[in-house]
This record gives C-alpha cells, structure tokens and sequence, in this order.
C-alpha cells in the first residue's frame, strides 16, 4: 500500500479502514486499464482515427470518457494520499462506504451530486 499511512488514519472507522486499501488497489488496477485502452486508441493509425471520428461521434466521447474517468482515478488516489478520501470535496461530509465500494472514484456525497444536477 503506498499512498495510504497509518498517520491518516486516525479519524476513520473500521470500515473505512477496510475500504481504503480495497480502493486503492481497485484504482490502481482500474488506472492501468484504462491507460492501456488510451494507448491502444493512440497507436490506431492517424487515416483510421479520422474516418472513426467522421464515422462515429462515438469514438471521441469514447476517448473522452476514458480521460475523464482517469482524471476521476488520480483525484480519488490522490486525496488517499492526502488522507481526505471518503470525504466530500463539496461540503466535506463522509460519503458512506457503500458508495463508495460502488464506484471507488466518487468524490461527492449524494447530496451534492443531486445539487449539482439538478
């Protein structure tokens, strides 16, 4: 475990003691997916990328998606090494570790994702 540190660790449950290893380890291996994806998607010849992207608007909300998803990974294990992980970056309550075991980069609690919906 790198980012993670016993020092940080005083103001967490039980559970979210248990939560942030399997986090972190699920980030990282998810990161490593996904920049293998991104790289597939760069070595795709330039002619093809162009005739995907006039082909298929797919393509590029594709590659943005991979990006975005990837910048949510290295905020989510960045504030693991900060030790604010499991904490909203809006309002800064403790998002619950059920939501977070669902998708390991979220960073609001519900609250704040529904204000920033709606």
């Amino acid at each position: 475990m790198t980012g993670f540190t016993s020092v940080r660790s005083a103001h967490l449950t039980r559970t979210q003691l248990t939560t942030i290893p399997k986090a972190e380890a699920s980030l990282r291996a998810e990161k490593k997916k996904l920049l293998a994806r991104l790289d597939q998607l760069e070595l795709q010849r330039p002619e093809n990328r162009q005739a995907d992207a006039e082909n298929s608007e797919g393509s590029y909300f594709s590659h943005a998606a991979l990006h975005h998803r990837l910048h949510q990974i290295n905020f989510a294990l960045e504030r693991i090494r900060l030790g604010t992980y499991g904490r909203c970056t809006e309002c800064g309550a403790q998002i619950a570790c059920r939501k977070l075991e669902a998708d390991y980069g979220l960073s609001r609690c519900p609250a704040c994702q529904r204000a920033q919906a709606g």
